[in-house]
């Protein structure tokens, strides 16, 4: 073998080797960003879906509390505004949390705890709404004991 055709063939075996490696490189970055997409639409998605959700469910409390304690007429007319939009928010974004869920590929724990917060919302919204119209009407006192009864209690914050 001459060493015209032995450096022919080291360069092609580098030239083979070289081509193994950024196609092993493509793959893998391939992999990695199948992944990150995968967690940005999935895990990370969910995550934001559910801060969105409780600042909601927060800003809703926080405005059916202010209806209660509104002082005139007008102040609960335009609270009461505020609150049925809010409630809308909630109940937009727990749509969304359950249609998230129900995509393949979302893990069984995942799909629970979203369940577990549908179940705890369809029974909490009733007793807001009930709180709403019963500080809109200007009954303070009884939306102050309902709201004490029944949204401050150990069993409703402890089970999430």
């Amino acid at each position: 073998m001459t060493v015209r055709s032995k450096l022919a063939l080291a360069f092609a075996t580098l030239t083979l080797l070289i081509g193994l490696l950024a196609g092993w490189a493509v793959k893998s970055l391939s992999d990695e960003n199948s992944r990150f997409e995968g967690f940005v639409r999935g895990v990370h998605a969910r995550l934001m879906l559910s801060y969105e959700f409780r600042t909601a469910v927060d800003h809703r409390a926080i405005l059916a509390r202010d209806l209660v304690n509104a002082a005139t007429p007008q102040d609960r007319e335009s609270i009461k505004a505020e609150v049925v939009k809010a409630h809308g928010e909630v109940q937009e974004r727990m749509a969304s949390l359950l249609k998230m869920a129900a995509s393949p590929g979302v893990p069984q724990g995942a799909r629970d705890r979203i369940a577990k917060l549908a179940e705890i919302e369809g029974r909490y919204a009733p007793i807001a709404l009930a709180i709403v119209d019963l500080g809109y009407k200007g009954q303070r006192d009884d939306a102050a004991a309902r709201m004490n009864a029944e949204c401050r209690s150990e069993e409703h914050t402890s089970e999430l």
